[in-house]
Protein backbone atom coordinates (compact mmCIF):
# COMPACT_ATOMS: atom_id res chain seq x y z
CA UNK A 1 0.00 0.00 0.00
CA UNK A 2 2.63 2.55 1.06
CA UNK A 3 4.10 1.66 -2.66
CA UNK A 4 1.18 2.66 -4.42
CA UNK A 5 1.16 6.08 -2.18
CA UNK A 6 4.47 6.94 -2.70
CA UNK A 7 3.56 6.17 -6.89
CA UNK A 8 0.38 8.86 -6.40
CA UNK A 9 2.75 11.88 -4.49
CA UNK A 10 4.86 11.47 -7.25
CA UNK A 11 2.33 11.37 -9.80
CA UNK A 12 0.75 14.40 -8.22
CA UNK A 13 4.47 16.10 -8.19
CA UNK A 14 4.47 15.73 -12.31
CA UNK A 15 0.76 16.50 -12.69
CA UNK A 16 2.67 19.97 -10.83
CA UNK A 17 5.66 20.01 -13.24
CA UNK A 18 3.26 19.32 -16.38
CA UNK A 19 1.25 22.09 -15.40
CA UNK A 20 4.33 24.70 -14.57
CA UNK A 21 5.63 23.28 -18.21
CA UNK A 22 1.74 24.04 -20.22
CA UNK A 23 2.46 20.55 -21.23
CA UNK A 24 -1.45 19.84 -21.92
CA UNK A 25 -0.41 16.47 -23.13
CA UNK A 26 1.92 15.21 -20.35
CA UNK A 27 -1.06 17.24 -18.18
CA UNK A 28 -3.33 14.93 -19.17
CA UNK A 29 -1.28 11.34 -18.91
CA UNK A 30 -0.67 12.45 -15.43
CA UNK A 31 -4.45 13.32 -14.34
CA UNK A 32 -4.91 9.33 -15.98
CA UNK A 33 -2.02 8.18 -13.98
CA UNK A 34 -3.56 9.53 -10.98
CA UNK A 35 -7.32 8.66 -11.37
CA UNK A 36 -6.05 4.56 -12.15
CA UNK A 37 -3.42 5.22 -8.49
CA UNK A 38 -6.13 6.49 -6.14
CA UNK A 39 -8.59 3.76 -7.57
CA UNK A 40 -6.35 1.07 -7.16
CA UNK A 41 -5.73 2.45 -3.64
CA UNK A 42 -9.40 2.65 -3.12
CA UNK A 43 -9.88 -0.69 -4.10
CA UNK A 44 -7.13 -2.72 -1.78
CA UNK A 45 -8.32 -0.31 1.01
CA UNK A 46 -12.39 -1.21 0.21
CA UNK A 47 -11.28 -5.33 0.94
CA UNK A 48 -9.47 -4.74 4.14
CA UNK A 49 -13.22 -2.07 4.93
CA UNK A 50 -14.92 -5.32 3.75
CA UNK A 51 -13.04 -8.23 5.71
CA UNK A 52 -13.46 -5.78 8.68
CA UNK A 53 -16.96 -5.86 8.02
CA UNK A 54 -16.98 -9.08 6.92
CA UNK A 55 -15.18 -10.64 10.19
CA UNK A 56 -15.87 -8.70 13.20
CA UNK A 57 -18.29 -11.26 14.38
CA UNK A 58 -15.42 -14.08 13.43
CA UNK A 59 -12.23 -12.69 14.88
CA UNK A 60 -11.95 -12.96 18.25
CA UNK A 61 -9.82 -9.60 19.32
CA UNK A 62 -8.56 -11.63 22.78
CA UNK A 63 -6.97 -14.34 20.74
CA UNK A 64 -5.80 -12.47 17.38
CA UNK A 65 -4.78 -8.90 16.77
CA UNK A 66 -4.45 -7.63 13.07
CA UNK A 67 -0.76 -7.19 11.94
CA UNK A 68 -1.21 -6.35 7.94
CA UNK A 69 -2.28 -7.26 4.92
CA UNK A 70 -0.66 -8.06 1.59
CA UNK A 71 -1.53 -9.83 -1.84
CA UNK A 72 0.06 -12.82 -2.24
CA UNK A 73 0.09 -15.52 -5.40
CA UNK A 74 -1.68 -18.55 -4.22
CA UNK A 75 -1.90 -22.13 -6.15
CA UNK A 76 -5.43 -23.73 -5.07
CA UNK A 77 -5.84 -27.34 -4.68
CA UNK A 78 -8.10 -28.92 -7.73
CA UNK A 79 -9.32 -31.71 -5.33
CA UNK A 80 -11.79 -31.49 -2.33
CA UNK A 81 -9.52 -34.54 -0.93
CA UNK A 82 -6.12 -33.52 -0.93
CA UNK A 83 -4.96 -35.83 1.88
CA UNK A 84 -5.99 -38.81 0.34
CA UNK A 85 -3.95 -40.24 -2.21
CA UNK A 86 -0.21 -39.24 -3.40
CA UNK A 87 -2.39 -35.55 -4.54
CA UNK A 88 0.00 -33.31 -2.70
CA UNK A 89 3.15 -34.70 -3.32
CA UNK A 90 1.98 -34.01 -6.99
CA UNK A 91 1.13 -30.78 -6.09
CA UNK A 92 4.17 -29.83 -4.50
CA UNK A 93 6.13 -31.68 -7.70
CA UNK A 94 4.17 -29.20 -9.56
CA UNK A 95 4.00 -26.08 -7.88
CA UNK A 96 8.42 -26.83 -8.09
CA UNK A 97 8.56 -26.62 -11.44
CA UNK A 98 6.27 -23.86 -11.36
CA UNK A 99 8.37 -21.75 -8.94
CA UNK A 100 11.72 -22.92 -10.84
CA UNK A 101 10.15 -21.83 -14.38
CA UNK A 102 9.07 -17.88 -12.97
CA UNK A 103 12.13 -17.64 -11.22
CA UNK A 104 10.77 -17.30 -8.25
CA UNK A 105 12.30 -20.59 -6.59
CA UNK A 106 14.51 -18.84 -4.11
CA UNK A 107 12.31 -15.78 -2.66
CA UNK A 108 9.69 -18.52 -2.24
CA UNK A 109 12.05 -20.96 -0.67
CA UNK A 110 14.19 -17.67 1.48
CA UNK A 111 10.26 -16.42 2.70
CA UNK A 112 9.38 -19.80 3.68
CA UNK A 113 12.57 -20.53 5.66
CA UNK A 114 12.07 -17.27 7.71
CA UNK A 115 8.47 -17.94 8.08
CA UNK A 116 8.34 -21.66 9.58
CA UNK A 117 4.81 -23.03 8.24
CA UNK A 118 3.07 -24.77 11.91
CA UNK A 119 0.31 -26.01 10.21
CA UNK A 120 -2.99 -25.11 7.43
CA UNK A 121 -4.43 -25.96 4.50
CA UNK A 122 -2.88 -23.75 2.02
CA UNK A 123 0.09 -25.51 -0.18
CA UNK A 124 1.61 -22.96 -2.27
CA UNK A 125 1.94 -18.67 -2.14
CA UNK A 126 4.25 -16.08 -1.54
CA UNK A 127 3.84 -12.54 -1.28
CA UNK A 128 3.28 -10.71 -4.52
CA UNK A 129 5.64 -7.80 -3.76
CA UNK A 130 8.23 -9.68 -3.17
CA UNK A 131 8.85 -11.31 -6.48
CA UNK A 132 9.58 -9.68 -10.41
CA UNK A 133 6.18 -8.61 -12.83
CA UNK A 134 7.54 -11.56 -14.94
CA UNK A 135 7.24 -13.69 -12.48
CA UNK A 136 4.04 -13.14 -11.34
CA UNK A 137 2.65 -12.76 -15.01
CA UNK A 138 4.10 -16.44 -15.36
CA UNK A 139 2.64 -18.09 -12.24
CA UNK A 140 -0.65 -16.62 -12.89
CA UNK A 141 -0.58 -18.40 -16.37
CA UNK A 142 0.13 -21.56 -14.95
CA UNK A 143 -3.33 -21.19 -12.38
CA UNK A 144 -1.83 -18.89 -9.79
CA UNK A 145 -4.26 -16.78 -8.04
CA UNK A 146 -3.90 -13.12 -6.66
CA UNK A 147 -5.29 -12.83 -3.01
CA UNK A 148 -5.31 -10.84 -0.27
CA UNK A 149 -4.12 -12.61 3.10
CA UNK A 150 -4.94 -10.87 6.13
CA UNK A 151 -2.20 -11.48 9.01
CA UNK A 152 -2.80 -11.64 12.22
CA UNK A 153 -0.33 -12.01 15.56
CA UNK A 154 -1.67 -14.73 17.98
CA UNK A 155 -1.84 -12.60 21.38
CA UNK A 156 -0.29 -14.31 24.34
CA UNK A 157 0.79 -18.27 24.93
CA UNK A 158 -1.99 -20.57 23.58
CA UNK A 159 -1.04 -24.10 23.09
CA UNK A 160 -1.16 -24.91 19.37
CA UNK A 161 -4.03 -27.70 19.58
CA UNK A 162 -6.32 -25.13 20.59
CA UNK A 163 -5.18 -22.11 18.15
CA UNK A 164 -5.61 -25.07 15.99
CA UNK A 165 -9.13 -25.55 16.61
CA UNK A 166 -9.67 -21.34 16.84
CA UNK A 167 -8.51 -21.50 12.97
CA UNK A 168 -10.29 -24.85 11.95
CA UNK A 169 -13.58 -23.01 12.98
CA UNK A 170 -13.03 -19.54 11.88
CA UNK A 171 -11.03 -19.55 8.54
CA UNK A 172 -11.84 -21.26 5.82
CA UNK A 173 -7.87 -21.03 4.30
CA UNK A 174 -5.41 -20.16 6.57
CA UNK A 175 -1.96 -21.42 7.43
CA UNK A 176 -0.47 -20.66 11.64
CA UNK A 177 3.16 -19.35 11.04
CA UNK A 178 5.95 -19.04 13.11
CA UNK A 179 8.05 -15.73 12.21
CA UNK A 180 11.46 -16.48 12.95
CA UNK A 181 13.08 -13.38 12.81
CA UNK A 182 10.74 -11.82 15.58
CA UNK A 183 9.68 -15.01 17.44
CA UNK A 184 6.22 -14.26 16.15
CA UNK A 185 3.58 -16.47 16.24
CA UNK A 186 1.27 -15.85 13.30
CA UNK A 187 -2.13 -16.22 11.40
CA UNK A 188 -2.17 -15.94 7.47
CA UNK A 189 -6.06 -15.81 6.48
CA UNK A 190 -6.68 -16.21 2.64
CA UNK A 191 -9.28 -14.58 1.21
CA UNK A 192 -9.73 -16.81 -1.72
Amino acid sequence: MFRAVDKLRNAVNNLEASLINENAKQTLLEVKEIVELSSHIYEQLKKVDDLVVDTDNKIDSEVFEHASSLDFLYKPTTIENYYEGNYLELFAERRSRELQDSGAMLIHNKFWTANNVIYGNIFGSIPKELITKESVDKLLRYGWETVLVHIYEIKGGMEYTKLYDICKQKFEKYLIVSEKKNNTNLVLVFRV
